[in-house]
Parts: C-alpha cells; sequence; structure tokens
C-alpha cells in the first residue's frame, strides 16, 4: 500500500514539474515574441518619423523656415495629412509648444541629466551614446528583463530612430544622440505620436 501511495506521489511531481516547465516554456516564448513585436512596432514608428521629414522638405517654402514655431506649424499640418500618423495620434493629442522645443534644442544636455527613468534606462541611454554600432544593443534590451514593456519600446524607438535617419545625419555625434533621447522620451511619456512629432523636429531644426 505504501508503495501505491509513494508511485502517485511521484506521478503527481512529476506533472507538477511538466507544467512548471510548460509555463516557464511559454513565458519565454512569450517574451522573445513580444520583443520582436516591439522591434517591429517601433521601426513603423521611425518610418513615420522619415516620412514626415521628407515630406517637410518637399513642402518647404521661403517663410516656412524662418523661426521655430514656422516650422512646427508645417510639420503639424504635413503630419495631419499622413494617415500614419493620424492612426496613432490619441484623443487628447497636444502639439509641442515653442518654448519646450527650445529648451530640447538648446538645454539637451541639462534635460539629459533630469529624464525621469529608471537607473538601468539610463545605463542603455549612456551606453546609446557611446556604441557606434547600435545593434549590439538591441540583443541585450531584448533580453533585460529588469527593463519594463514602456522601457522597451523606448528603447527601440531611439534606436530605430538613429539607426534610419536622413542621409547626412551624424549618428554618432554625442550631442545629437543627447537630443534624440531626449526629444524621445519626452515626447513617449504624452504618446506614440508626441515622440514622432519631437524626433522629427529635432531633425528639421537641427
Amino acid at each position: 500500500m505504501k508503495n501505491y501511495y509513494l508511485l502517485i506521489v511521484l506521478l503527481l511531481l512529476g506533472i507538477s514539474c511538466n507544467s512548471d516547465h510548460e509555463e516557464s516554456f511559454k513565458e519565454n516564448n512569450t517574451s522573445k515574441h513580444y520583443s520582436l513585436k516591439s522591434i517591429s512596432v517601433n521601426n513603423d514608428l521611425s518610418t513615420i518619423v522619415l516620412q514626415l521629414i521628407n515630406a517637410y522638405n518637399i513642402n518647404l517654402t521661403n517663410n516656412s523656415t524662418n523661426g521655430l514655431f514656422n516650422k512646427i506649424a508645417l510639420l503639424d499640418s504635413i503630419s495631419s495629412q499622413n494617415i500614419k500618423f493620424e492612426a496613432i495620434k490619441p484623443v487628447n493629442y497636444s502639439l509641442i509648444t515653442v518654448t519646450d522645443a527650445q529648451n530640447i534644442i538648446y538645454n539637451y544636455n541639462e534635460k539629459y541629466l533630469t529624464l525621469h527613468v529608471s537607473l538601468v534606462v539610463k545605463d542603455y541611454f549612456n551606453a546609446v551614446i557611446q556604441e557606434n554600432n547600435l545593434d549590439n544593443l538591441i540583443t541585450a534590451i531584448t533580453a533585460d528583463e529588469e527593463l519594463t514593456v514602456n522601457d522597451k519600446d523606448l528603447l527601440f524607438f531611439i534606436i530605430s530612430c538613429l539607426e534610419n535617419t536622413p542621409p547626412g545625419s551624424n549618428n554618432n555625434d554625442v550631442d545629437w544622440k543627447k537630443k534624440m533621447i531626449v526629444s524621445a522620451t519626452l515626447g513617449f511619456k504624452e504618446s506614440n505620436a508626441n515622440a514622432v512629432f519631437n524626433v522629427a523636429l529635432m531633425h528639421i531644426a537641427n
């Protein structure tokens, strides 16, 4: 009889271990699937950035180049005609102000130091600034369990924007990378649309 009960216990333990293994496997696969999906989504966002920049350059007029207010106004008009951009705009979307844009453009160093992000994210920001081959960071970010979903979305978006910028951009320039990080981070706190608009504006105003 004791052997009979022992056999039942062993069978139950086996089922439990197998179930735990399956759950662990599912979690790992889910995490991996999320990261691939997140990279794809943020590549799409950086594509919208490029579309806005290209459309802006096509629609340039002499008046639109005079002053940050005119640049923001023209970019806003162009973005409202972009179907993909309109699709990511939240109901409460609000445009970046001239003052806030100037703070990013001229005070990016101070803004960078005071960004409200976790220490882990800040370490990755510093790595983005120091690393020339940003692809090297994607694997680390994907596997990092200390990063939240929002953290990964932000980091993938920044890397994607830096890798998919128009010809002539100096993506190895520390100051330029800081502007990209600051504009994307502050934008993401509002919405994906704000992040896209901010980054596009930095290219235009640079």
